[in-house]
């Protein structure tokens, strides 16, 4: 590193090396969290049969992780979460990702045959509408832990925020957001994919990262 680590660098390397826990550390901009995870990934022991540890830097965007590659160990490889998990992408999948037009509430409504539906006595929604809470509810979803689709991923909409309300709305919205991850998930399937998407495929297919450790960079925005 060319320097020695501070007192609170060094509390973070005996924690790291000594425990082989889960470790989070916590510390202010500007206070050396990237010199800290640098030291961490050039101290780790070796495995018990003697083989050096290979592990994962996890960058929150591309610049940073350009930047970790240059002066990380070779031990540790540096990437952002969409990069490790967009690797194993089939060729059907980066077409529908790169290569596709945005598309409109319009031609997601027609591909998902939305209709119109009263929410509640006094709230009506478009087709469009539908749509386009749909594909709201599918990115949440997309963004979550969650193995299926459920009304914890249908977003709060004005005059239909709480309790009964937000339940009706989700009541309309499940089977629509549902038909579109059938289609997401098909090869045939005429839905844009969004850079969450392959995230999600990676965790409900229960791939798994290579290497001994995962440091996460910036967790608190990722």
């Amino acid at each position: 590193m060319g320097y020695d680590p501070t007192p609170e660098q060094q509390a973070a390397i005996d924690a790291f090396c000594g425990r082989g826990e889960n470790l989070a550390v916590e510390a202010g901009a500007g206070t050396g969290k990237t010199s800290t995870l640098k030291f961490l990934s050039a101290q780790v022991p070796d495995r018990a049969d003697g083989v050096p540890r290979t592990g994962i830097y996890m960058a929150y965007n591309a610049s940073i992780a350009k930047e970790a590659a240059r002066d990380f160990p070779a031990n540790t490889l540096c990437k952002t979460g969409h990069a490790h998990t967009m690797g194993g992408m089939e060729p059907w999948q980066r077409g529908r990702l790169f290569d596709m037009p945005r598309q409109t509430a319009r031609d997601v409504a027609i591909i998902l045959r939305t209709q119109h539906a009263a929410i509640t006595t006094d709230v009506r929604y478009t087709d469009r509408q539908i749509a386009s809470v749909a594909m709201e509810t599918v990115e949440r979803f997309a963004r979550s832990g969650r193995p299926t689709i459920t009304g914890r991923d249908v977003p709060e909409r004005p005059r239909l925020t709480y309790g009964e309300d937000h339940d009706a709305l989700a009541a309309v919205v499940l089977p629509y957001a549902r038909r579109a991850w059938e289609d997401i998930l098909c090869e045939r399937g005429r839905l844009k994919w969004q850079f969450d998407y392959p995230r999600k495929t990676f965790q409900l297919a229960e791939r798994a990262l290579p290497g001994d450790f995962l440091f996460v960079d910036e967790s608190q925005d990722s």
